[in-house]
């Protein structure tokens, strides 16, 4: 009851962090997946704000959740019931910071959390009862898992690989199969929209191996579950022995996350907050090793109070806006700057998920962003909501310093040196999609090349090439192995773009100025005025040869 006081407190009085913003926008327009993630926090946020149109509102689903994933924890464990046990399992739960921070902040990490106690308390009784109904509930339950966010899967699969008899289980399979069955929707939605999230979370974040990243996925581990406490629960993994078979899926659960997540360092930066589940087996854990004597229990208490005491003094920080503090809890008076300085005008936000999320929830208006070559797709790029900006005047808003004869400084409080443009006749074209084929795999510089591109223009509206301060080009966009990006202005006869497929013929020069040189990627894409162009196209390789080793 105090940890749901303390978290609607929070709710209330803490600023919406950016991403939970953009989970805000999700529920505007709910659907089956989203580009990110599944459809479950949307729905979650949905519930709460028809309630509370305000930040408790958006951040209800957690409050509740939490306290039904502290009661699932304590009906795991037998319902500890002499005061002792009763402090411990609280200290505990009060201990484990993902806890806290997804009892009041509205993510996919809070239902995954909720589902995942559940999906462990359904096992610990499937094993002891085999029923058709806890069978039918645990499937969906697995559905509930992955609607909430992907890693339920992993849940799903160290429990069964800790027990692999459950593979000669009917009741199991039936479940699975329910499972199935009732994530299919979202599975749909992936490919009606081309695999979006798959594409994103299994490509789009394919980096270099550097040492760094390991590293920091070790350091981070350390820092979310405490640095205090994280030495109880090493010791206890080491002594700890489990009693049952429901015992030794912790074990399985711990090494699977903490084993999987170190692996993918070997590709690039691992989320830290991607191991939270783990915040339950730990709960589990510490108690029963407590029990147990294998950790010093007096040490522990120790330990888990002065995590208590610096957890609340982060929340406190959270709630207070002291000066000069950067966190993006603190961060939302530039939206009323902004809002002045627009006069009334859309605002459309270059490069950025964040910001037009963040602003669309305080300024209680629409906003809108453009996606081009140096920033990856979101949620917006799916939604269509941008055809309302066709031909209107339009507040454009940069990150950073835009190149662009129209654009200016813009300084806003708390968000740094911005730049801004008014475009008179706004054209959309965020949506376009093209599609081009190459009869050769290598370009050489100083060389023409001639090809068709196919170009559809999904709205509805005419698309027109040379209108106002800010007209669109098409670009050919090259990506080379090291990341840099180029391109070159396409040369082919002007037209209008109606609504539907264009056939065009285009001319590529090879500026032999450009540095690009080896294999790289081609993609065609469209400049609005002087802004970088965006890609709207499928990637294809290509090697580049500079002029003199032709």
């Amino acid at each position: 009851m105090i940890l749901g006081v303390l978290n609607v407190v929070q709710a209330l009085f803490t600023e919406l962090d950016p991403d939970e913003a953009y989970y805000w926008i999700y529920s505007q327009d709910l659907d089956w997946g989203y580009f990110d993630h599944p459809a479950g926090v949307a729905l979650a946020i949905k519930g709460g704000f028809a309630i509370f149109s305000s930040t408790l509102g958006v951040r209800l689903a957690p409050i509740l959740l939490l306290l039904g994933t502290v009661y699932l924890l304590w009906l795991i464990l037998g319902k500890p019931k002499g005061k002792e046990d009763i402090h411990l399992f609280a200290l505990l739960v009060l201990a484990m910071p993902m806890l806290h921070v997804y009892g009041f902040i509205s993510t996919p990490d809070a239902p995954l959390l909720f589902f995942g106690a559940l999906y462990l308390y359904l096992y610990k009784i499937f094993l002891d009862k085999n029923t058709w109904g806890i069978a039918l509930a645990m499937g969906l339950c697995m559905a509930a898992m992955l609607h909430s966010k992907y890693h339920g899967v992993l849940w799903i699969f160290f429990i069964l690989l800790s027990n692999l008899k459950l593979l000669r289980n009917p009741k199991f399979w039936v479940a699975g199969i329910l499972g199935f069955i009732c994530f299919f929707p979202h599975l749909y939605w992936q490919y009606s929209n081309d695999f979006p999230s798959f594409r994103y979370h299994l490509s789009g974040r394919d980096d270099k191996y550097e040492f760094k990243y390991t590293l920091n996925y070790l350091g981070n581990q350390l820092v979310i579950f405490s640095p205090l406490v994280v030495p109880f629960i090493w010791q206890s993994i080491r002594k700890w022995r489990p009693k049952n078979t429901f015992e030794k899926s912790w074990l399985f659960l711990i090494w699977g996350f903490w084993g999987l997540f170190l692996l993918l360092t070997l590709k690039g930066h691992a989320e830290p907050h991607w191991t939270a589940l783990l915040s339950l087996v730990f709960v589990l854990l510490l108690y029963r090793s407590a029990q147990e004597e294998i950790i010093n229990l007096k040490w522990l208490k120790r330990m888990v109070w002065s995590t208590i005491v610096l957890l609340l003094i982060a929340r406190i920080f959270l709630l207070i806006p002291f000066k000069n503090l950067d966190s993006d809890f603190h961060k939302r008076t530039w939206v009323a700057e902004l809002k002045e300085e627009a006069h009334g005008l859309p605002i459309l936000f270059m490069d950025s998920y964040r910001d037009p999320s963040k602003y669309a929830f305080y300024a209680k208006e629409r906003a809108y962003t453009l996606t081009d070559v140096y920033y990856r797709k979101n949620q917006y790029d799916l939604f269509d909501w941008e055809k309302a900006l066709h031909n209107q005047k339009v507040y454009i808003v940069g990150q950073g310093e835009l190149e662009c004869a129209a654009c200016l400084p813009l300084q806003l409080t708390n968000r740094g040196g911005k730049t801004y443009a008014i475009a008179d006749s706004f054209q959309v074209t965020q949506n376009v999609w093209i599609e081009y084929a190459l009869d050769v795999d290598t370009l050489i510089h100083d060389e023409n090349y001639f090809f068709e591109v196919t170009l559809e223009n999904p709205y509805r509206h005419t698309i027109q090439a040379n209108t106002g301060n800010f007209p669109i080009q098409l670009y050919a966009v090259f990506i080379a192995k090291d990341e840099s990006k180029h391109w070159i202005e396409l040369v082919y006869e002007e037209q209008d773009w109606p609504p539907g497929k264009n056939k065009i013929e285009v001319k590529l020069k090879m500026n032999r100025f450009m540095k690009a040189i080896g294999p790289t990627q081609l993609f065609i894409g469209v400049r609005t005025g002087d802004l970088f162009p965006a890609i709207n196209s499928k990637g294809e390789p290509v090697f580049i040869k500079s002029a003199s080793t032709h």
